[in-house]
């Protein structure tokens, strides 16, 4: 809506703390940051074993989204290759 610019997205892997995420968007004279930090790895267990539940007895090849039922416009990501 009246925007003209791109808007440039970049990705960096730093830091070594596994369980700490932080998302920032940086303009010319300001920045915001947010930022996720697991303060242990219980919370990647648990999901760990929502998948393993959410998966068992399917076929097919899926995603955090569909377990999650986040499928999306296009339908569940999976197909039924053997």
């Amino acid at each position: 809506a009246g925007f003209t610019k791109g808007i440039d997205v970049s990705s960096t892997r730093a830091g070594y703390i596994p369980g700490t995420h932080t998302v920032g968007f940086d303009g010319p004279a300001e920045s915001i940051a947010l930022s996720h930090t697991a303060r242990d790895r219980s919370t990647f267990a648990r999901g760990a074993l929502v998948a393993a539940r959410w998966v068992k007895g399917k076929r097919g090849w899926f995603t955090m989204r569909d377990v999650l039922g986040l499928g999306g416009p296009e339908g569940p990501h999976y197909n039924t290759r053997p």
